[in-house]
């Protein structure tokens, strides 16, 4: 009776739970020593174990399945604008996306690349296990501040060398880059996004941005990848990407918190949307 109800149940089974299968070869003459019924509920006890096992084994597939579709979901989306305030969202991405690009424009906050939000955005993305690597263009910056005074300096400096002071050596020409091998790419702040990437800083709304950083925000926007701003590197989008939605935080400087609140006004004339965000 026994050997004939453990037959039936892995007939019926087998695929769903394959460890019954082991459980049920224990050796039938010690389930013959037992009462039929004590025999029937050990079997059915085990059966009861391995269905939890596999539930459990569901639901992490499941769980995994979930994960997967919202990685398309963030692959899909037109574009993702970060606020000043970047750590959230940069960590949120890193765990799904691995493969990263940081577009520099040189290094110093008044002349180039805001070596603070480089930073924080490496170590953030580090943290979530992501891979990065650095870009600049190889441009002769717009001019060079000292920033011990905060005035001009008689010098001439290239950005992609100037750049590869925060990367370490470790950048390559921004002409290079190709969007295909690449999940995401992300723009720090510093007055060089402005003046070495693009001519926001004189030209306002009438201003030109860089045809390879043109370039790149165009591809990423067009496969639908992740494009985060930070600071005051919205305009280059607000600039190349006809109505995108991006923030420079508040639109008011509320009495300096917002130091880029007047720009707000720039986005929206450059054909933009500005979103206020904290």
């Amino acid at each position: 009776i026994v050997h004939s109800f453990v037959n039936k149940v892995v007939k019926s089974h087998f695929e769903a739970f394959p460890n019954l299968l082991r459980a049920a070869k224990e050796p039938i003459e010690d389930l013959l020593e037992q009462e039929h019924g004590k025999a029937l509920e050990k079997i059915q006890s085990q059966f009861k174990m391995e269905k939890i096992v596999y539930s459990q084994d569901d639901l992490y597939s499941r769980q995994l399945e979930a994960v997967k579709f919202k990685l398309e979901q963030v692959r899909n989306h037109s574009s993702i604008s970060f606020s000043k305030s970047v750590n959230a969202d940069v960590r949120e991405m890193a765990q799904h996306l691995k493969a990263y690009f940081m577009v520099l424009s040189g290094c110093g906050v008044y002349d180039g690349t805001e070596i603070h939000e480089a930073s924080a955005i490496l170590v953030h993305l580090s943290r979530g296990g992501a891979q990065v690597q650095m870009y600049a263009p190889d441009i002769t910056q717009m001019h060079v501040i000292d920033h011990s005074k905060g005035q001009p300096s008689e010098e001439s400096r290239n950005v992609l060398a100037e750049s590869a002071r925060i990367a370490r050596g470790n950048i390559t020409d921004l002409a290079k880059l190709s969007a295909s091998n690449h999940d995401a790419v992300i723009f720090p702040g510093g007055f060089g996004a402005a003046k070495n990437l693009s001519t926001f800083a004189v030209d306002g709304k009438d201003c030109t941005v860089n045809k390879e950083v043109e370039r790149v925000l165009k591809d990423f926007h067009k496969a639908g990848k992740p494009i985060g701003l930070c600071c005051i590197s919205p305009v280059l989008a607000a600039k190349v990407l006809p109505r995108v939605e991006v923030t420079v935080g508040h639109e008011e400087e509320e009495g300096g918190k917002w130091p880029y609140a007047g720009t707000a006004q720039a986005i929206t004339a450059l054909g933009a949307k500005h979103k206020i965000k904290d």
